[in-house]
Order: C-alpha cells, then sequence, then structure tokens
C-alpha cells in the first residue's frame, strides 16, 4: 500500500478580542476559553479525523483589539455586545460579517497570493 502523503495548510489566525471591563481583553474579563487552548484541540481534532494525514501548521497570528464589522458598516461597541448578551436589546441586523474588510485587516488576500498561508481562521466572541 502507498503512503499517504501529509498535507500541512499553513493557516492565519485573526483573533478579535476587543478591550473589556477594566481594560481586559473581552475574552479574559468574561472568562472564555484561550484561544491556544482552541485553536490546539482544533488542530488535534483534524489530525485525528484524518488519521494523521492533515497537520495544521499556524503560520501566522493577527490580534485586532476591535469588534469585526458587519456587512453594512455596523460594529459594535462594549456596551451595545454586552446589551445583546444580556438580553437587553436585539442583535444588529443584517448579521452578516464584512468579510472583505476582515480579510483586508488581516492581509488575508495578499498573504494567500503570495503563498504565505493556505487558510484563515477567525476567532472572537459569540
Amino acid at each position: 500500500m502507498p503512503a499517504v502523503p501529509v498535507l500541512a495548510p499553513r493557516v492565519l489566525l485573526m483573533v478579535f478580542d476587543p478591550p473589556g471591563p477594566g481594560g481586559l481583553p473581552l475574552s479574559r474579563a468574561m472568562g472564555r476559553n484561550r484561544v491556544e487552548g482552541l485553536v490546539e484541540g482544533y488542530i488535534a481534532d483534524l489530525q485525528a479525523c484524518s488519521r494523521g494525514t492533515v497537520r495544521y501548521p499556524v503560520a501566522a497570528r493577527v490580534d485586532l483589539p476591535i469588534f469585526p464589522p458587519k456587512i453594512d458598516g455596523f460594529r459594535y461597541t462594549l456596551e451595545t455586545y454586552r446589551a445583546v448578551l444580556e438580553g437587553r436589546q436585539p442583535p444588529h441586523e443584517p448579521d452578516t460579517a464584512d468579510y472583505l474588510a476582515i480579510l483586508a485587516a488581516g492581509d488575508g488576500i495578499g498573504r494567500v497570493a503570495r503563498g504565505e498561508i493556505d487558510e484563515i481562521w477567525l476567532f472572537g466572541g459569540p
């Protein structure tokens, strides 16, 4: 049986983590899981599911201390975000993220075109 090639798509992590109460990153202020642990677990799951044939190296990481923009230009503030999470106001509509603006923020398209990365993974709050 021929050897199965190992694939190693290079990943760009884009982490949206705006300042929260007390100036802490919102993820820490809200007690969320660390991105590093989530990434390690996800990579391990993909490696296990592929029987070791896919191994994802993280080629680059971009930390963005902002809320990602919506397709109509809206961007949550800490106050509006908390109001939605606490049920004091409905989520913004349209809820679709502006992926072109997100890719531009991390030079995602340029990095793919230059052969630096193969995939982009986005991390942020709910």
